[in-house]
């Protein structure tokens, strides 16, 4: 990333500039974690991202769409470096706080019930992963109607889903 601050430098300024207890202190945690996930560093973005997480439980309590996402953000790592129970846990606990803080039908959720649905079709739970699926395309359709792309590829995983379960009619 051109330009782009160094992930430690950042998390050092913002720690520097606002104290570890700060919402800014953990976005910074958060940007780090992206930076590390990106450069292919997942040990350093999982330590990232699981500071940001105590830090956002530290700042709002358990029951916050921050810690929501912290968690959702901290399974999606987890599931790319193969700790797949772990990043199903944290899935779970994101998209359990998520429906309790924003709804059922949340863009927040998108990226949570995409990554859960992954897990579940990697482990047979075809019926499972294709209810998440189709979540993901209600919401696209209520938040999203313009990324036709977007939404074009969750229907397609779907359909894929539904498929592989034996629900051919569904599918089409």
């Amino acid at each position: 990333m051109a330009g782009a601050i160094p992930a430690v430098e950042l998390v050092d300024q913002a720690r520097e500039t606002f104290g570890s207890d700060h919402g800014a202190f953990a976005a910074a945690l958060e940007l780090g974690a992206e930076q590390a996930r990106a450069a292919g560093d997942l040990k350093t973005a999982r330590g990232l991202q699981e500071q940001a997480l105590s830090t956002w439980v530290g700042i709002h309590g358990e029951r916050h769409l921050k810690v929501a996402d912290s968690h959702g953000r901290l399974g999606a790592l987890l599931q790319d470096d193969g700790a797949v129970d772990a990043a199903e846990n944290h899935l779970l606990r994101a998209l359990a706080i998520a429906r309790q803080t924003a709804g059922p039908v949340h863009a927040s959720l998108l990226e949570v019930n995409t990554n859960l649905a992954a897990i579940h079709r990697r482990r047979g739970r075809l019926s499972e992963a294709a209810a998440l699926l189709q979540t993901v395309v209600d919401i696209r359709r209520l938040e999203f109607p313009e990324q036709q792309d977007a939404l074009g590829g969750t229907l397609e995983d779907l359909s894929d889903v539904l498929t592989a379960a034996g629900q051919h009619q569904r599918a089409a």
